[in-house]
């Protein structure tokens, strides 16, 4: 059984259905509601089952980033240690420890994410504990208590870290500081949300301390525009930076197109209405 069924069916026993992936555009097509919640449906929420309540904390990875994540399990097996900033609801962590059943997964999560992420932090423990998974998600602030949890649960460099925490351009950089202390030039870097929350300058810093040992990009690819640091000597996890990342000239193609729609004059015609357009367009001819 995928990973993914294994978590739905994961949280369906502990009382909790899923809400994820999901496109406006199948609910609305209208403008507005398509901005507002373009960045909030694609991602996975909780729903307390037969209430329809759903949970108030931080939403967990999108369905083509586990994905992402599985396309890296069938290609690298060399991952003991993963350390997570973030749990939410234990999405992540359920899914990465399913995906790679050898290795230990710990999480450090502030619980102040939404008022019931305390309650997401005791269940991901409960899962874990009833079904004999390897994970450990532990109360603390990122960076101030990373030290104590990393020491207490790893005495051998962390492989996988997953950046997935408070989304600002500061915090991303606290975060990876403190990371990086106990990774080495093996280590395979995944953060959250870089483009969506806009912290390219941030992870324009990260790939700059990087630069020796890893291929750093964006993954266009993903929901929320993953930013993602490969080995450069591992050409498995290369392959799948490739794989999720963008060619460099259409990006810049697409963002001068995107540049367009910001255009003020374009803006005023889509306030003028259609028949006042024909009738201008025939004056005009």
């Amino acid at each position: 059984m995928s990973a993914f069924l294994q978590t739905i069916e994961l949280y369906k026993q502990a009382g909790y259905e899923i809400k994820t992936s999901l496109n406006p555009m199948h609910f609305s097509h209208n403008q507005e509601f398509i901005r507002d919640f373009g960045t909030y449906f694609p991602f996975t929420f909780f729903i307390e089952k037969d209430k329809h309540i759903e949970l108030r904390t931080g939403g967990g990875i999108s369905n083509n980033e586990v994905f992402m994540f599985e396309t890296l399990a069938n290609v690298e097996h060399n991952i003991h240690n993963i350390f997570i900033i973030g749990n939410a609801f234990g999405y992540s962590a359920v899914i990465l420890s399913l995906l790679f059943p050898n290795a230990k997964v710990v999480c450090i999560d502030a619980g102040i994410d939404g008022a019931d992420n305390m309650l997401g932090i005791n269940l991901t423990n409960t899962i874990a504990k009833s079904h004999n998974l390897n994970i450990s998600v532990e109360f603390g602030f990122s960076p101030k208590d990373t030290k104590t949890i990393i020491q207490k649960h790893f005495n051998t460099p962390l492989n996988l870290v997953f950046i997935d925490g408070l989304h600002t351009n500061e915090q991303l950089l606290l975060d990876f500081e403190e990371t990086q202390k106990y990774c080495n030039q093996d280590t395979i870097w995944v953060m959250h949300d870089v483009i969506n929350y806009h912290m390219q300058d941030s992870f324009e810093k990260i790939k700059k301390t990087l630069a020796n040992t890893h291929i750093t990009k964006l993954l266009y690819r993903t929901q929320s525009g993953i930013g993602f640091a490969a080995p450069a000597h591992n050409h498995n996890v290369l392959n799948v930076l490739e794989a999720f990342s963008e060619n460099d000239a259409l990006i810049a193609h697409l963002s001068q197109i995107a540049k367009g729609y910001q255009d003020p004059l374009r803006i005023i015609k889509k306030l003028i209405p259609r028949p006042i357009k024909t009738f201008i367009k025939a004056y005009l001819r």
